[in-house]
């Protein structure tokens, strides 16, 4: 009982801490979202080499390697052309083409995130197929940019790849009125995890801290979402 009131307390703290913590005036301006599937599968394969090259520094966060490897640009340029790919591709643009209501729904959460950490400085925001259709990274923020994994998303659209083996319960959470949190999630974990070690290496009540200050951020930045969107879990779960 005493641990619990304690980590309840703590977890107040926190929350108040982060309700007040940012300098004011802070602001990110409108979010722009970069699509490089687009770039990739709606490019001709002879001429995507040139056109990588060309937009070498505008997608520099995503590229594992420099484009003067020739290997690895071949590399891409497959990936591109894989029939299996440029279904997903399809698929998922079909679904996704716009996404100008992300980036108005994106603009006040990262504002708040912003005030609360003005030293993060996310400036870049980014759709890409990955191709690895791993649950854990559809999206993902590191220093100063965020990538969706946009295809995860559309999944539920994937009959003719079996839905990529993903059980139903996961494939019911993978709709766009989940981008939005699992995108201030991923921010959340990169605002938190900035400088310190994962609190998956440390001790239980470490990750329960670290985890009630990671809802405490979801709650600060998205107010008005429903709890169960923010940690995915129902109603009748909670």
């Amino acid at each position: 009982m005493k641990r619990s009131c304690v980590l309840t307390i703590t977890l107040t703290i926190i929350c108040t801490i982060l309700s007040s913590c940012g300098k004011s005036g802070a602001d990110t301006g409108n979010v722009a979202i970069k699509r490089y599937e687009k770039l990739l599968f709606e490019t001709p394969a002879g001429q995507l080499p040139e056109v990588l090259k060309k937009n070498e520094y505008e997608y520099r966060y995503l590229l594992n390697e420099s484009l003067d490897n020739p290997t690895y640009v071949r590399q891409i340029v497959d990936f591109a052309s894989d029939p299996m790919m440029r279904k997903v591709f399809e698929t998922s643009w079909k679904r996704y083409s716009d996404l100008s209501w992300l980036e108005k729904d994106l603009e006040k959460p990262m504002k708040k995130t912003c005030e609360l950490f003005p030293n993060l400085g996310i400036k870049y925001f980014y759709t890409l197929i990955t191709g690895s259709f791993d649950y854990n990274m559809r999206v993902i923020s590191v220093d100063s940019f965020l990538a969706i994994d946009i295809c995860q998303y559309a999944i539920a659209d994937m009959s003719f790849a079996g839905c990529f083996q993903y059980p139903q319960y996961l494939i019911n959470m993978l709709d766009s009125s989940f981008i939005l949190p699992d995108c201030m999630y991923a921010v959340g974990m990169n605002a938190l995890l900035s400088g310190n070690q994962n609190p998956e290496l440390n001790p239980l009540l470490d990750h329960m801290i670290f985890r009630g200050k990671l809802l405490c951020f979801m709650n600060a930045v998205l107010p008005d979402m429903p709890l169960e969107k923010k940690i995915r879990y129902t109603s009748d779960q909670l």
